[in-house]
C-alpha cells in the first residue's frame, strides 16, 4: 500500500549560488581600488626620492612632507614698499579680534 519513498530534495540545491551579499563585493572592490592607490603613491615616492625631491621619511608617516620643506632654499626678504590695501584690512581684523577677545573675557567674568 505505501510503499517506502527516498526524501524529496528540491531541485535547486544542486545549484551552487553564490551567498555573499553584494556589500561584500563593493567592499573588495574598495579594497582592490584603495591598494592600486596606495601602490601609485609609493612608486611616486620612489621616483621623487630618485630624483633627491623627497628627504622625508618612510611613505605613510606623518609630517612627510616636511622632506620637501628641508629642501628648498630659504626665501629672502621681499622689499617693504607701500602698504596695500589689504594690508591695512588685515591690520583692521587683527585690531578687532583682539577688542572682541577682551569684551568676550570681561563678559564671561560679568556673569
Amino acid at each position: 500500500m505505501s510503499s517506502p519513498t527516498a526524501p524529496v530534495t528540491p531541485a535547486s540545491s544542486s545549484v551552487v549560488v553564490d551567498a555573499r551579499p553584494r556589500q561584500s563585493l563593493r567592499h573588495q572592490d574598495q579594497a582592490s581600488a584603495e591598494v592600486k592607490k596606495e601602490a601609485r603613491v609609493i612608486a611616486r615616492v620612489k621616483e621623487l626620492k630618485g630624483r633627491f625631491l623627497w628627504a622625508g621619511g618612510e611613505a605613510g608617516q606623518s609630517g612627510s612632507c616636511s622632506g620637501l620643506r628641508a629642501l628648498a632654499k630659504p626665501s629672502q626678504q621681499e622689499p617693504q614698499g607701500p602698504k596695500p590695501h589689504w594690508g591695512y584690512v588685515l591690520e583692521e581684523m587683527g585690531w578687532m579680534a583682539n577688542i572682541f577677545q577682551v569684551r568676550e573675557a570681561r563678559n564671561i567674568v560679568l556673569r
